[in-house]
């Protein structure tokens, strides 16, 4: 069976270290990856130089412990900024390293709008 997919609306989504490779295959490959979901992301590979550049809708928790964010969140998200990405950032207060389930939804919502705009 074949589905109809419209290339320029593919999204990776990841957690943790789901999240780092998740948003370095889209920083590496945006004419595939337009859109980047990830949740407390520990590291990720510089983009190619190219003028495409994914959406990136960034979540972390403000407890992180293992990603604390003043050494890893905030200049995780100042360093995509600075290579031309556009992030949506959000700062989850009293949260910790876990997956929530209100990141998925909230995460869906910045690429739908993405796609539909």
């Amino acid at each position: 069976r074949r589905v109809w997919v419209d290339d320029q609306r593919i999204a990776v989504m990841g957690m943790s270290d789901g999240a780092s490779l998740a948003l370095s295959m889209a920083l590496r490959n945006p004419r595939v990856f337009t859109t980047a979901l990830v949740q407390a992301t520990g590291f990720f590979h510089d983009p190619l130089p190219s003028c495409l550049k994914p959406r990136v809708y960034m979540e972390y928790g403000e407890e992180d412990k293992l990603f604390e964010p003043s050494r890893v969140a905030l200049p995780n998200r100042d360093r995509l900024r600075g290579d031309g990405c556009v992030v949506e950032f959000v700062m989850v207060p009293g949260a910790g390293h876990m997956v929530r389930e209100e990141f998925f939804g909230a995460a869906l919502d910045f690429w739908l709008a993405v796609a539909k705009g």
